[in-house]
């Protein structure tokens, strides 16, 4: 079940005993679990939160406690219980839901083959929402502030925010302030928006890809601002993305690309775009320049900025 089938989905009444809350949107998974305690009565007496080491025995207890002055009541407790469910969902309590909420490593693909979940768990899949959703999202909450924003401000505060609905709205609420009842622009979110490093990721690509070196590494030195391990994070988000676009290259058809590299269909779409840029020569000697960078820091050759900077010069050759 997708996030945004959530909804209509608790007011239908079908509800299932389990469900596993999965997603690397962690707005989301907050959101979610905010759906599923609106539908008790005094949440104080009928939500039971278990974190941290605990034993099964102690959720199920707690699943099957009849709820107080109510109708029904929710358990969330970490997914990793899930494979010890078993028993207890052949004859679950009918008053008792059950949220499993799994952790960012485990949650990439939405809780799809995570091993261990018992097939009578129902996945929530809490990963980014497409454009259209988060659209909608930013224009209720400008409705409400009678605030109105450009189109083109609007697709670029989410790709500034990577598409992360919960920084969407931070940075909405900062533009709103700012603003204060006049129409938000390109220039007001570049202004007032950091753009998160994955976005600056297609910049620099589309750098590369027009090989201007300068702005480049303008879009270097600025990545390099965020601090200890900004380094290793630039490295690792730089490989993934330039190793996502020979691969979208070399496919001659998105069908399946993003389940084998973990990501959604926009991001293939995405990628499949700015791999245009690039012939697959080009696109294998970068993941082989890559390399070399990660080779030359590892072995202390070569200062890990130093070592960015060779990488974006020979690219942009």
């Amino acid at each position: 079940m997708r996030f945004d089938e959530l909804k209509n989905h608790l007011s239908g009444g079908d509800l299932f005993p389990c469900y596993y809350v999965a997603g690397e949107d962690a707005y989301l998974v907050k959101l979610a679990l905010e759906r599923f305690f609106a539908l008790v009565e005094i949440k104080e007496l009928n939500v039971s939160v278990f974190e941290g080491n605990l034993s099964v025995v102690d959720v199920v207890n707690a699943a099957e406690t009849l709820p107080a002055f109510g109708s029904l009541r929710v358990v969330v407790a970490p997914a990793k219980i899930a494979k010890d469910l078993g028993a207890y969902l052949k004859n679950p309590c009918k008053s008792s839901i059950i949220v499993l909420v799994g952790d960012a490593k485990e949650s990439k693909d939405g809780g799809k083959g995570v091993s261990g979940i018992p097939k009578e768990i129902h996945t929530l899949d809490c990963n980014r929402l497409p454009d259209n959703l988060l659209s909608a999202y930013v224009l209720a909450k400008l409705k409400k502030a009678n605030g109105v924003i450009a189109p083109n401000a609007l697709g670029l505060l989410i790709e500034y925010c990577s598409r992360y609905l919960g920084r969407i709205m931070l940075e909405l609420d900062k533009l709103i302030s700012f603003k204060a009842g006049a129409q938000i622009t390109e220039e007001d979110v570049k202004l007032m928006v950091a753009a998160d490093l994955e976005y600056k990721v297609f910049e620099l690509s589309d750098a590369v890809v027009r090989r201007d070196s300068a702005r480049a590494l303008r879009i270097l030195n600025d990545m390099l601002q965020e601090g200890a391990g900004a380094s290793a994070k630039i490295f690792g988000l730089m490989y993934g993305h330039f190793r996502r676009l020979l691969y979208t290259a070399v496919s001659p058809s998105d069908g399946g690309l993003s389940d084998k590299l973990g990501v959604k269909d926009y991001a293939i779409s995405v990628a499949r775009r700015q791999a245009g840029g690039f012939t697959k020569a080009k696109l294998k000697a970068i993941l082989d320049r890559l390399h070399e960078a990660d080779a030359n820091i590892k072995s202390g050759r070569m200062a890990d900025k130093q070592a960015l900077t060779d990488f974006i010069v020979g690219a942009c050759a």
